[in-house]
Protein backbone atom coordinates (compact mmCIF):
# COMPACT_ATOMS: atom_id res chain seq x y z
CA UNK A 1 0.00 0.00 0.00
CA UNK A 2 1.60 3.00 -0.96
CA UNK A 3 1.84 5.68 1.59
CA UNK A 4 1.94 8.99 -0.46
CA UNK A 5 -0.91 12.01 -0.80
CA UNK A 6 1.16 13.66 -3.78
CA UNK A 7 -1.55 11.94 -6.48
CA UNK A 8 -4.23 13.05 -4.12
CA UNK A 9 -3.09 16.77 -3.91
CA UNK A 10 -2.50 16.65 -7.61
CA UNK A 11 -5.83 15.80 -7.95
CA UNK A 12 -7.72 18.31 -6.05
CA UNK A 13 -5.19 21.33 -7.35
CA UNK A 14 -6.29 20.16 -10.69
CA UNK A 15 -10.17 20.12 -9.82
CA UNK A 16 -10.03 23.51 -8.18
CA UNK A 17 -8.19 24.82 -10.92
CA UNK A 18 -10.57 23.57 -13.75
CA UNK A 19 -8.16 20.86 -15.57
CA UNK A 20 -8.28 17.07 -15.44
CA UNK A 21 -6.35 14.95 -13.24
CA UNK A 22 -4.87 13.35 -16.19
CA UNK A 23 -2.76 16.71 -17.27
CA UNK A 24 -2.06 17.38 -13.55
CA UNK A 25 1.30 17.40 -12.47
CA UNK A 26 2.04 16.11 -8.59
CA UNK A 27 3.35 18.56 -6.17
CA UNK A 28 6.86 17.55 -6.67
CA UNK A 29 6.23 17.88 -10.50
CA UNK A 30 4.78 21.03 -11.49
CA UNK A 31 4.43 23.00 -14.88
CA UNK A 32 7.36 24.59 -15.97
CA UNK A 33 7.30 28.36 -15.45
CA UNK A 34 6.10 29.83 -18.68
CA UNK A 35 8.17 32.29 -20.87
CA UNK A 36 10.68 30.02 -20.57
CA UNK A 37 12.14 29.35 -24.27
CA UNK A 38 15.30 28.33 -26.18
CA UNK A 39 15.13 29.96 -30.04
CA UNK A 40 17.81 27.88 -31.11
CA UNK A 41 16.15 24.53 -31.10
CA UNK A 42 13.79 21.91 -28.88
CA UNK A 43 14.67 22.28 -25.27
CA UNK A 44 13.56 19.73 -22.35
CA UNK A 45 13.20 21.47 -19.16
CA UNK A 46 11.12 19.36 -16.09
CA UNK A 47 9.44 20.57 -13.70
CA UNK A 48 11.45 18.10 -11.13
CA UNK A 49 13.93 15.92 -12.02
CA UNK A 50 13.43 13.93 -8.40
CA UNK A 51 10.53 11.84 -7.92
CA UNK A 52 9.53 10.66 -4.16
CA UNK A 53 7.10 7.99 -4.08
CA UNK A 54 7.11 8.12 -0.32
CA UNK A 55 6.66 4.83 1.62
CA UNK A 56 5.25 1.84 -0.37
CA UNK A 57 5.31 -2.79 0.80
CA UNK A 58 7.51 -4.43 -0.98
CA UNK A 59 5.09 -6.17 -3.63
CA UNK A 60 3.74 -3.54 -4.33
CA UNK A 61 3.65 -1.44 -8.32
CA UNK A 62 4.37 2.10 -7.13
CA UNK A 63 2.99 4.67 -10.57
CA UNK A 64 4.72 7.74 -10.85
CA UNK A 65 4.78 9.96 -13.32
CA UNK A 66 7.31 13.12 -14.83
CA UNK A 67 6.43 16.19 -16.25
CA UNK A 68 8.14 18.25 -18.81
CA UNK A 69 7.82 21.47 -20.99
CA UNK A 70 9.76 21.94 -24.40
CA UNK A 71 10.71 25.47 -23.69
CA UNK A 72 12.99 25.85 -27.25
CA UNK A 73 11.60 26.28 -30.47
CA UNK A 74 11.33 23.33 -32.26
CA UNK A 75 9.71 20.15 -31.79
CA UNK A 76 11.07 18.02 -29.04
CA UNK A 77 11.28 14.30 -29.77
CA UNK A 78 11.70 12.17 -27.19
CA UNK A 79 13.54 8.88 -28.04
CA UNK A 80 13.99 6.97 -25.15
CA UNK A 81 13.34 6.18 -21.28
CA UNK A 82 15.60 3.70 -19.35
CA UNK A 83 15.19 3.08 -15.63
CA UNK A 84 17.77 1.42 -13.66
CA UNK A 85 17.92 -2.15 -12.81
CA UNK A 86 14.63 -3.19 -14.07
CA UNK A 87 12.79 -2.44 -11.63
CA UNK A 88 11.91 1.47 -13.26
CA UNK A 89 9.69 0.88 -15.89
CA UNK A 90 8.30 3.55 -18.71
CA UNK A 91 5.38 3.87 -19.77
CA UNK A 92 3.66 5.51 -23.12
CA UNK A 93 5.68 8.87 -22.51
CA UNK A 94 5.11 11.80 -24.98
CA UNK A 95 7.63 10.87 -27.47
CA UNK A 96 6.94 14.72 -29.47
CA UNK A 97 6.21 17.75 -28.13
CA UNK A 98 5.71 21.10 -29.97
CA UNK A 99 7.33 24.04 -28.95
CA UNK A 100 5.31 25.60 -25.55
CA UNK A 101 3.73 22.91 -24.85
CA UNK A 102 4.13 19.90 -22.08
CA UNK A 103 4.53 15.99 -21.95
CA UNK A 104 4.53 13.61 -19.93
CA UNK A 105 6.84 10.47 -18.64
CA UNK A 106 4.37 7.92 -16.90
CA UNK A 107 6.75 4.93 -15.02
CA UNK A 108 6.30 2.22 -12.32
CA UNK A 109 8.53 0.81 -9.59
CA UNK A 110 8.42 -2.77 -9.59
CA UNK A 111 9.31 -3.65 -6.20
CA UNK A 112 8.47 -7.23 -5.47
CA UNK A 113 12.09 -8.25 -6.10
CA UNK A 114 13.45 -5.16 -3.74
CA UNK A 115 14.71 -5.50 -0.30
CA UNK A 116 12.88 -2.93 2.25
CA UNK A 117 15.04 0.23 3.44
CA UNK A 118 15.68 3.41 1.68
CA UNK A 119 15.35 3.21 -2.35
CA UNK A 120 17.00 5.67 -4.89
CA UNK A 121 16.78 4.48 -8.59
CA UNK A 122 18.21 6.47 -11.77
CA UNK A 123 16.30 7.20 -15.08
CA UNK A 124 17.80 8.74 -18.17
CA UNK A 125 16.16 10.19 -20.86
CA UNK A 126 17.04 10.45 -24.11
CA UNK A 127 15.97 13.65 -26.55
CA UNK A 128 16.70 15.90 -29.13
CA UNK A 129 17.50 18.69 -26.63
CA UNK A 130 21.34 19.88 -28.21
CA UNK A 131 22.38 21.02 -24.92
CA UNK A 132 21.13 18.27 -22.84
CA UNK A 133 20.49 15.05 -24.90
CA UNK A 134 20.75 12.62 -22.12
CA UNK A 135 18.28 13.85 -18.66
CA UNK A 136 19.15 12.12 -15.30
CA UNK A 137 16.03 12.02 -12.99
CA UNK A 138 15.90 9.91 -9.73
CA UNK A 139 13.27 8.22 -7.85
CA UNK A 140 13.35 7.71 -4.32
CA UNK A 141 11.82 6.36 -1.49
CA UNK A 142 11.00 3.87 1.29
CA UNK A 143 9.91 0.11 0.85
CA UNK A 144 8.87 -1.26 4.49
CA UNK A 145 7.71 -5.45 4.71
CA UNK A 146 3.85 -5.96 4.77
CA UNK A 147 4.79 -9.47 6.40
CA UNK A 148 7.50 -10.28 8.16
CA UNK A 149 8.89 -14.93 8.55
CA UNK A 150 10.97 -15.95 11.46
CA UNK A 151 12.77 -18.06 10.97
CA UNK A 152 12.68 -17.53 7.10
CA UNK A 153 13.96 -21.38 6.60
CA UNK A 154 13.19 -24.29 8.29
CA UNK A 155 15.75 -26.85 9.02
CA UNK A 156 14.94 -30.21 10.15
CA UNK A 157 17.44 -33.28 10.95
CA UNK A 158 15.95 -36.59 11.52
CA UNK A 159 17.31 -40.27 12.40
CA UNK A 160 16.57 -43.43 13.16
CA UNK A 161 16.44 -42.52 16.82
CA UNK A 162 14.46 -38.82 15.91
CA UNK A 163 12.21 -39.66 12.87
CA UNK A 164 9.80 -37.03 14.52
CA UNK A 165 10.66 -33.31 14.23
CA UNK A 166 8.84 -30.23 14.41
CA UNK A 167 9.01 -26.42 14.59
CA UNK A 168 7.62 -23.11 14.26
CA UNK A 169 7.28 -19.78 11.85
CA UNK A 170 6.00 -16.77 13.15
CA UNK A 171 4.43 -14.74 10.91
CA UNK A 172 3.67 -10.96 11.30
CA UNK A 173 1.45 -8.59 9.51
CA UNK A 174 3.82 -4.85 9.61
CA UNK A 175 1.00 -3.03 8.49
CA UNK A 176 -1.98 -1.99 9.39
CA UNK A 177 -4.18 -3.77 7.05
CA UNK A 178 -5.95 -6.97 8.61
CA UNK A 179 -4.21 -9.86 7.04
CA UNK A 180 -6.06 -13.23 6.48
CA UNK A 181 -3.99 -16.84 6.12
CA UNK A 182 -4.98 -19.72 4.15
CA UNK A 183 -4.25 -22.67 2.17
CA UNK A 184 -0.56 -24.25 3.56
CA UNK A 185 0.76 -26.43 1.62
CA UNK A 186 4.07 -28.53 1.73
CA UNK A 187 6.14 -29.69 -1.64
CA UNK A 188 7.00 -33.15 0.05
CA UNK A 189 4.77 -35.45 1.74
CA UNK A 190 7.23 -35.54 4.73
CA UNK A 191 6.39 -32.21 5.97
CA UNK A 192 3.13 -31.42 7.24
CA UNK A 193 2.40 -27.71 7.67
CA UNK A 194 -0.26 -26.44 9.90
CA UNK A 195 -1.84 -22.69 9.70
CA UNK A 196 -2.89 -21.32 13.48
CA UNK A 197 -3.70 -17.93 14.01
CA UNK A 198 -2.19 -16.16 17.42
CA UNK A 199 -3.57 -12.53 16.94
CA UNK A 200 -6.44 -12.19 14.02
CA UNK A 201 -5.26 -10.16 11.38
CA UNK A 202 -1.46 -9.43 12.61
CA UNK A 203 -0.06 -12.91 13.90
CA UNK A 204 -0.04 -16.40 12.98
CA UNK A 205 2.35 -19.69 13.58
CA UNK A 206 3.05 -21.90 10.72
CA UNK A 207 3.76 -25.67 12.53
CA UNK A 208 5.95 -27.78 10.24
CA UNK A 209 6.39 -31.35 11.58
CA UNK A 210 8.16 -33.95 9.62
CA UNK A 211 5.36 -37.06 8.77
CA UNK A 212 6.22 -40.98 8.42
CA UNK A 213 8.09 -42.25 6.49
CA UNK A 214 10.92 -39.91 5.67
CA UNK A 215 12.70 -40.07 2.78
CA UNK A 216 15.77 -42.25 2.37
CA UNK A 217 18.16 -39.40 1.47
CA UNK A 218 18.01 -35.67 2.58
CA UNK A 219 15.75 -33.33 0.28
CA UNK A 220 14.82 -29.99 -0.02
CA UNK A 221 11.38 -28.30 -0.47
CA UNK A 222 9.23 -25.60 -0.25
CA UNK A 223 5.81 -24.59 1.94
CA UNK A 224 3.51 -22.02 0.77
CA UNK A 225 0.80 -20.17 2.53
CA UNK A 226 -1.97 -18.11 0.70
CA UNK A 227 -2.61 -14.31 1.82
CA UNK A 228 -4.98 -11.71 1.38
CA UNK A 229 -2.91 -9.05 0.28
CA UNK A 230 -2.84 -8.62 -3.52
CA UNK A 231 1.11 -6.97 -2.96
CA UNK A 232 2.17 -10.64 -1.42
CA UNK A 233 -0.37 -13.04 -2.69
CA UNK A 234 1.81 -15.93 -1.46
CA UNK A 235 4.47 -16.63 1.07
CA UNK A 236 7.00 -19.19 0.66
CA UNK A 237 9.30 -20.73 3.31
CA UNK A 238 12.38 -22.91 2.22
CA UNK A 239 12.72 -26.07 3.97
CA UNK A 240 15.31 -28.56 4.34
CA UNK A 241 15.46 -32.62 5.67
CA UNK A 242 18.73 -33.74 6.63
CA UNK A 243 18.36 -37.79 6.83
CA UNK A 244 21.40 -38.73 8.97
CA UNK A 245 22.76 -41.97 10.17
CA UNK A 246 22.18 -42.94 14.04
CA UNK A 247 25.57 -43.21 14.19
CA UNK A 248 28.04 -40.98 11.50
CA UNK A 249 31.25 -41.95 10.87
CA UNK A 250 33.66 -39.19 9.23
CA UNK A 251 35.31 -40.30 7.20
CA UNK A 252 33.36 -43.50 6.10
CA UNK A 253 36.51 -45.28 5.65
CA UNK A 254 40.40 -45.02 5.97
CA UNK A 255 42.62 -44.41 2.51
CA UNK A 256 46.18 -45.10 2.76
CA UNK A 257 49.10 -44.40 -0.15
CA UNK A 258 50.63 -47.87 -1.86
CA UNK A 259 52.17 -50.18 0.18
CA UNK A 260 54.72 -50.10 1.40
CA UNK A 261 54.55 -46.56 3.59
CA UNK A 262 57.24 -44.70 2.43
CA UNK A 263 56.71 -43.17 6.18
CA UNK A 264 54.34 -43.70 9.08
CA UNK A 265 50.90 -42.14 8.75
CA UNK A 266 48.03 -41.79 11.58
CA UNK A 267 44.85 -41.43 10.72
CA UNK A 268 41.57 -39.78 12.68
CA UNK A 269 38.19 -41.69 12.73
CA UNK A 270 35.19 -39.84 14.01
CA UNK A 271 32.08 -41.25 15.26
CA UNK A 272 29.16 -39.19 15.98
CA UNK A 273 25.82 -40.24 18.17
CA UNK A 274 22.58 -38.46 16.73
CA UNK A 275 20.41 -40.03 18.93
CA UNK A 276 19.21 -38.58 21.69
CA UNK A 277 20.74 -41.62 24.32
CA UNK A 278 24.28 -41.67 25.46
CA UNK A 279 26.66 -43.86 23.59
CA UNK A 280 29.60 -46.01 24.59
CA UNK A 281 32.26 -47.34 22.40
CA UNK A 282 35.17 -49.89 23.39
CA UNK A 283 37.44 -51.91 21.81
CA UNK A 284 38.42 -49.88 19.09
CA UNK A 285 40.96 -52.48 17.04
CA UNK A 286 42.44 -53.10 13.08
CA UNK A 287 42.34 -56.89 11.96
CA UNK A 288 46.54 -56.34 11.76
CA UNK A 289 49.24 -56.37 14.65
CA UNK A 290 51.29 -53.82 12.64
CA UNK A 291 48.28 -50.72 13.62
CA UNK A 292 47.82 -49.36 16.65
CA UNK A 293 44.55 -48.27 17.81
CA UNK A 294 43.49 -45.52 20.76
CA UNK A 295 39.60 -44.38 21.49
CA UNK A 296 39.25 -41.57 23.22
CA UNK A 297 35.34 -39.74 24.36
CA UNK A 298 35.40 -36.14 22.51
CA UNK A 299 31.53 -34.83 23.80
CA UNK A 300 30.68 -37.48 26.77
CA UNK A 301 27.77 -39.91 24.76
CA UNK A 302 28.12 -37.95 21.83
CA UNK A 303 31.38 -37.88 20.17
CA UNK A 304 34.48 -39.92 19.82
CA UNK A 305 37.66 -40.51 18.29
CA UNK A 306 39.74 -43.68 17.12
CA UNK A 307 43.22 -42.56 16.29
CA UNK A 308 45.11 -45.58 13.63
CA UNK A 309 49.18 -45.45 13.34
CA UNK A 310 50.27 -47.15 10.73
CA UNK A 311 53.92 -47.81 10.93
CA UNK A 312 56.68 -47.29 8.13
CA UNK A 313 57.27 -49.79 5.47
CA UNK A 314 53.15 -51.23 6.09
CA UNK A 315 52.18 -53.47 3.80
CA UNK A 316 49.31 -55.12 4.90
CA UNK A 317 48.56 -59.03 3.42
CA UNK A 318 46.77 -58.28 -0.31
CA UNK A 319 44.29 -61.29 0.24
CA UNK A 320 43.16 -59.85 4.04
CA UNK A 321 40.49 -57.23 3.85
CA UNK A 322 41.73 -54.65 6.64
CA UNK A 323 39.26 -52.58 8.81
CA UNK A 324 38.70 -50.67 11.78
CA UNK A 325 36.10 -51.96 14.39
CA UNK A 326 34.32 -50.15 17.44
CA UNK A 327 32.26 -52.29 19.92
CA UNK A 328 29.23 -49.85 20.59
CA UNK A 329 26.38 -50.24 23.27
CA UNK A 330 23.72 -49.36 20.94
CA UNK A 331 22.01 -52.77 20.26
CA UNK A 332 20.81 -52.10 16.60
CA UNK A 333 24.89 -51.23 16.39
CA UNK A 334 26.45 -53.37 18.32
CA UNK A 335 29.58 -53.77 15.96
CA UNK A 336 30.95 -50.38 13.92
CA UNK A 337 33.33 -51.11 10.96
CA UNK A 338 35.16 -48.76 8.89
CA UNK A 339 36.90 -50.39 5.84
CA UNK A 340 40.55 -49.90 5.31
CA UNK A 341 41.74 -49.44 1.81
CA UNK A 342 45.22 -49.19 0.32
CA UNK A 343 45.51 -47.37 -3.02
CA UNK A 344 47.56 -49.39 -5.74
CA UNK A 345 50.88 -49.03 -7.21
CA UNK A 346 50.89 -47.35 -10.05
CA UNK A 347 52.93 -49.48 -13.07
CA UNK A 348 56.13 -48.11 -14.39
CA UNK A 349 55.53 -47.21 -17.98
CA UNK A 350 58.30 -49.39 -20.32
CA UNK A 351 61.52 -48.33 -21.80
CA UNK A 352 61.93 -47.28 -25.11
CA UNK A 353 64.77 -47.10 -27.07
CA UNK A 354 68.40 -45.97 -25.16
CA UNK A 355 66.71 -46.13 -21.71
CA UNK A 356 63.76 -43.37 -22.54
CA UNK A 357 60.23 -44.06 -21.58
CA UNK A 358 57.82 -44.77 -24.78
CA UNK A 359 55.19 -42.45 -25.04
Amino acid sequence: MIRTTVSLLATLAASIAGISPASAAPATNQAARAGQTNSSGPAMTFSATNYNFGEADVGDVVPLTFFFTNTGAGTLVVSNVVGSGGCVTAGDWSREVAPGQAGSIPMQVITKALAAGAKAMAVTVTSNDKSRPVAHLQVTGALVKAIEITPTNAFFQCSPDLPNATMTVLIVNKTDRPLVLSDPKSSHPALKAELQTTVPGKEFRLVLSTVQPLPQESVALLVTVQTSFTSTPSLTVPAFISIVPAISVIPPEISLPPAPLAKSLTVQINFINNGPNALTLSNALVNTKEAKVSLKEVKPGKQFQATVAFPEGFAPDPGQPLELSVNSSDPRHPLLKVAVRQMARSLAAPAGPAGKVAP
